[in-house]
């Protein structure tokens, strides 16, 4: 036993084997790997199957393994995690009031209880003997406040059950240590999730190796797939050319027109204005003529045509 690492699971193992393959009954798999044999820690997936095909339903999160990683043969006291496929027991334990599963028998533990280490026939199994009386080379279950909060039993080396081989391996809550001493820990939130979602009508199954030895369940379900991209009408398809704007060209200004009389013509100087840009050089108008004055060249005119008149007027009187 590796006695007192938070998650004590007993290492009590002599050879397995890890070729077991997944009972084609299951339709439910816990997946737990590792990058390598000497990694204590890896990763948790749960899968459903439905539909013909595999869902990842949960994960994948992080997972504790054994202080010295896996093992295909593990030896008592080694502190490894047993590589292989297994099935989960029929009943789920812990200390917490709160029932994981009600799929499952549910044990809430007390002084005195304990899973045997003994070698004999209670070997690998749970025990419950007065509390204040002790089982050699067991472990005291209602001990580990923080690891067994809930616990599932992994089916490791039972039916049959070999004395030496190895017992408590279970599915357990993570401790702030990090490993454990054989057994798979996780967050408490995920390990609640896990054990929730299990049913035993469904035979469900953990397999647990390396990456190299342990993958998703096949066939698996891939990612949805992308929705079809809506078609694009084939005027927006098409290049398009964009027509020519036209601006309108802004009216030039009426220059006023020159006056002009019968006896003069006068003709005002232009005058040239260098116009700032978008400026328009307007030419200025003739001062508008006071309406109660008579221009000098209008009554020169009129005084000569009255000349004429008295003229012709005196030439008509000397005649008669």
């Amino acid at each position: 036993m590796l006695l007192g690492l938070a998650a004590a699971c007993l290492a009590l193992g002599v050879p397995s084997t890890s070729a077991a393959v997944a009972d084609p009954g299951s339709t439910q798999q816990i997946v737990v790997t590792a990058p390598s044999y000497a990694s204590s820690s890896g990763t948790l997936t749960a899968y459903q199957f439905t539909g013909g095909v595999w869902h990842s339903v949960y994960g994948p999160v992080s997972a504790e393994l054994g202080v010295h990683g896996l093992s295909d043969n593990r030896s008592e006291g080694d502190g490894t995690t047993p590589t292989g496929t297994y099935g989960i027991q029929s009943t789920m334990y812990g200390l917490a009031d709160a029932v994981p599963n009600a799929r499952y028998a549910y044990h809430h533990l007390v002084c005195g209880d304990w899973w045997s280490g003994v070698r004999d026939a209670t070997y690998n199994t749970f025990q419950h003997i007065e509390c204040g009386q002790t089982m050699d080379n067991s472990e005291a279950l209602w001990q580990q406040t923080t690891a067994y909060q809930h616990f599932a039993v992994i089916d490791f080396n039972t039916n049959p059950t070999v004395i030496g081989k190895g017992s408590a391996i279970f599915l357990h809550d993570a401790t702030a240590s990090g490993v454990t001493a054989g057994c798979v820990a996780v967050a408490p939130s995920a390990l609640d999730a896990v054990l929730s979602w299990l049913d035993p009508a469904q035979n469900p199954v953990i397999r647990i190796g390396t990456r190299a030895q342990v993958g998703p369940p096949t066939p698996l379900a891939g990612p949805p797939p992308a929705p079809p991209k809506p078609a694009r009408p084939a005027a927006v398809t098409a290049a398009t050319p964009r027509p020519a704007t036209t601006v309108a060209a802004r009216p030039r200004p009426t220059l006023a027109p020159t006056t002009s009389t019968s006896t003069s013509t006068t003709t005002e100087p232009t005058t040239t204005t260098t116009a700032a840009p978008a400026t328009v050089a307007i030419r200025a108008l003739p001062a508008s003529t006071d309406s109660g004055r008579t221009a000098p060249a209008t009554v020169a005119a009129a005084v000569l045509l009255l000349g004429a008149a008295f003229a012709v007027f005196v030439a008509g009187r000397q005649h008669h």
